[in-house]
């Protein structure tokens, strides 16, 4: 049985069109860099913990592809539990230039732990 996919945003849009399918965003991965800020950290003192931001995470059951890129705004925020798409979506973030460029200054930094912690296996 497949799991479930929810498009919350994907591409530049205005208020009430369809975002765009996930055929297009691995389009745009292909072709556009990953930006930095989708790779960050930030030390919440009366936490006292960080907040690690990745363009792949997994809250509860589902994976969660969230970014946007260097030159060109298409923010995507994608929730699915489907294995096909899960994989499709990390296969083509992980091929990202971003992702090459980026992931390896958070990972040498800090301790990551969830979310990204499962792509370092």
């Amino acid at each position: 049985m497949a799991g479930e996919t929810e498009i919350i945003s994907n591409g530049s849009k205005w208020y009430g069109q369809n975002p765009d399918t996930i055929k297009k965003l691995i389009e745009v991965l292909a072709g556009h860099k990953l930006e930095e800020d989708c790779f960050s950290k930030t030390y919440y003192e009366h936490h006292d913990a960080w907040l690690i931001r990745c363009p792949i995470s997994k809250e509860n059951s589902a994976y969660v592809f969230r970014g946007n890129f260097e030159d060109l705004s298409h923010v995507f925020y994608i929730v699915t539990t489907d294995k096909a798409t899960i994989s499709k979506l990390r296969k083509a973030i992980t091929a990202n230039e971003g992702w090459s460029e980026y992931i390896p200054r958070l990972k040498n930094k800090i301790v990551i732990k969830e979310p990204c912690r499962y792509l370092y296996k």
